[in-house]
């Protein structure tokens, strides 16, 4: 059997190798270059989710890079913003590198000459053109991670001021895009004071697909491949992947209010983890044809969505479920937002075995739902896409849950056993520890008085009571008034000055 292709890329981002399974963003990628090669700034927003590292990667920089009308363009990308307090990454130092390992790759510089990187930004930038085309395009794409990992760092300030000078300097063939979600916005006012009129100079947001290139996204990248989607499974693919967004967008009431009125929008990567699931399903289909059968089969747009996580993180043991839902409480921040740490920093913030959490978190890698990467001669895990960042927040939030519970009953049932072996331990000893008397079982035959080991009345849970010895009374000698069936005494020896005081209080 042939090796299956991969005509959709699930969770994970596009990138420049994937260039020509990338389809319907072709007007997006015009816009977005003029205003690249036009602009010394260009900022790119967009929601979570919406594919602006794929927009880059697999549109963008293949035409800027070889393009013949620009007879190749030097562009590089850079997003590697990860740090934590015990393992800091200074970004300067980190985007000179980037620019460097660039330079080295594409035999710009020798792999043994070491550009001056002491200086500030700028500097180095203006070192660095001279071996590259003009402009040279510097992509900085999620963006947002930088605040997140270096907002309350010494390296936050320096970078901020060095990015803005190197942005501002005219005098150098540079040109920038900086890449980042639009709910995290307002954290460019730490540029402000560097940059006036920051947000309104050059800015294109990134919509989700309309439905006419949604249907493009899914039947093109097959239709190389010689595979067709039944036209009854396009439709309602195309028609259920809308309503979803939609509803998520304005909420069911105000769709009810506004019925044909909205805007149809489709979110890339729930476009891609249904496309890639029915494709693995139907790939060696020998009518070349993805149906609706399978599609309704597997739960159609809500169970595919739905069950992709679950599916995955079902075929790990109870163990690995326990070390993945405490990784999960660092990778994914209270916004939403996927966050990367080197496997020993999160071995030692959990307090577990490394190689065991490192066994979890590849397996999680291998199921494309966290991502690892090699920084720092340091292995370091994230989340494949913030698409991920809520379902994961949700099944860990009920995976804790599931787990709190069951260590109350747990819990209650220790209280119980606990209250139960004092309870039963002490019926124990009053019946080992104490005796009383009892009228013979032949009571009517005879009327004689015997000795028992007990406490009368008690439980007697570990059947200690038993017939000990005659008391050599009989029942008329000790209980005129015939009431007497059963007393307690603390003792034998002590039975018969009990016996008398007890049942002739003046005789004492």
């Amino acid at each position: 059997m042939s090796e299956k292709p991969r005509p959709y890329k699930g969770p994970r981002p596009y990138e420049e190798q994937d260039q020509d399974n990338f389809f319907g963003r072709e007007s997006d990628k015009r816009i977005l270059i003029d205003k690249i090669l036009t602009h010394k700034l260009t900022f790119l927003f967009a929601a979570s989710g919406v594919g602006k590292s794929s927009l880059l990667q697999a549109a963008v920089m293949p035409e800027l890079k070889n393009s013949p009308d620009r007879a190749g363009l030097d562009v590089i990308y850079y997003r590697d913003w990860a740090s934590t307090p015990s393992t800091p990454v200074d970004p300067l130092v980190s985007l000179k590198t980037a620019v460097q390992n660039y330079l080295r790759e594409n035999q710009q510089i020798s792999t043994d000459y070491a550009l001056d990187d002491t200086g500030t930004l700028d500097q180095f930038l203006q070192m660095c053109t001279t071996f590259t085309s003009e402009p040279l395009i510097i992509i900085l794409d999620q963006f947002e991670e930088f605040f997140n990992y270096q907002r309350h760092s010494k390296y936050f300030t320096p970078f901020v001021q060095q990015l803005a000078v190197a942005i501002h300097d005219r005098t150098t063939a540079t040109t920038f895009v900086i890449a980042m979600r639009e709910d995290f916005a307002l954290e460019l006012n730490a540029f402000k004071q560097h940059i006036p009129l920051l947000l309104i100079d050059n800015f294109y947001r990134l919509e989700k697909l309309t439905p006419d290139k949604a249907k493009l996204a899914i039947v093109a990248p097959v239709e190389k491949l010689g595979f067709q989607y039944e036209a009854d499974l396009l439709a309602t693919l195309l028609k259920e992947l809308s309503q979803r967004e939609q509803l998520e967008r304005y909420g069911l009431e105000f769709i009810e209010r506004f019925h044909g009125e909205l805007p149809l929008w489709v979110e890339p990567p729930h476009l891609q983890i249904i496309c890639e699931q029915l494709w693995d399903a139907e790939w060696d289909n020998p009518q070349k044809l993805l149906t609706f059968a399978v599609y309704e089969r597997k739960g159609r747009a809500k169970g595919l969505l739905e069950n992709y996580f679950a599916d995955k993180i079902a075929e790990f043991s109870q163990q690995e479920r326990q070390l993945a839902s405490l990784a999960f409480n660092y990778l994914v921040n209270r916004h939403g937002t996927k966050m990367a740490y080197p496997v020993q920093d999160l071995a030692q913030l959990l307090r577990v075995d490394e190689q065991a959490l490192l066994a979890v978190l590849e397996k999680l890698d291998g199921a494309r739902v966290l991502h690892k990467q090699s920084r720092q001669d340091k292995v370091w895990f994230e989340l494949y896409h913030d698409v991920f960042a809520k379902t994961v927040f949700v099944w860990n939030e009920e995976f804790k849950r599931k787990q709190r519970r069951n260590r109350a009953i747990w819990t209650g049932l220790a209280v119980v056993v606990a209250g139960v072996a004092l309870v039963a331990g002490y019926d124990g000893w009053q019946n080992y520890a104490h005796y009383h008397w009892r009228l013979s079982v032949k009571r009517g035959v005879s009327e004689n008085v015997e000795v028992y080991r007990g406490q009368y009345g008690s439980q007697d849970w570990f059947g200690l009571q038993r017939y000990v010895a005659e008391s050599g009374y009989t029942f008329k000698q000790i209980e005129p008034s015939r009431l007497f069936e059963v007393k307690a005494i603390t003792g034998v020896e002590s039975a018969p000055v009990e016996l008398v005081r007890e049942t002739f209080p003046t005789a004492g």
